[in-house]
């Protein structure tokens, strides 16, 4: 079973640099349904949502940079990767919309253009109650 799950995550970090993004967010979508929740948690961070994130993608070998730190903000998530760089914004309770409006206003892209690489921006909305993945999006810069 063991075995089964490395290769489910191998495929999915394979989707993300292919930008095959209905099987990407397919495939994120049932990971986070997976995931169970504490029985003291409160209220849900962007936070425990961006580790899981975080956890995936360096398991690939993709340079992950978590709350990158720029002239403008933070940008939750940069992956860097010699096929593209992969700009994520995370969002509880919002719809993805405001997470591809943040990436934008902030220009949390912008540090990454001169590399000439492919630039995605990818958001992801969570919902606050069921903690599910409920919408998802890429759009390339």
């Amino acid at each position: 079973m063991a075995e089964e799950s490395m290769q489910w995550a191998a495929s999915l970090g394979a989707k993300l640099l292919a930008a095959d993004w209905p099987k990407f967010f397919v495939g994120m979508k049932s990971l986070y349904a997976h995931l169970p929740y504490g029985p003291t948690e409160e209220s849900v961070q962007e936070f425990s949502f961006e580790r899981v994130l975080y956890t995936l993608l360096a398991s690939q070998g993709v340079e992950v940079v978590s709350e990158d730190r720029q002239s403008d903000g933070r940008a939750d998530i940069v992956a860097k990767h010699k096929k593209g760089i992969y700009v994520f914004e995370l969002k509880v309770g919002e719809p993805v919309d405001a997470a591809f409006a943040q990436l934008r206003e902030k220009g949390y892209a912008d540090p990454y253009r001169a590399l000439g690489k492919p630039i995605w921006l990818i958001g992801l909305s969570f919902d606050r109650a069921t903690r599910k993945l409920v919408d998802c999006a890429a759009k390339p810069l």
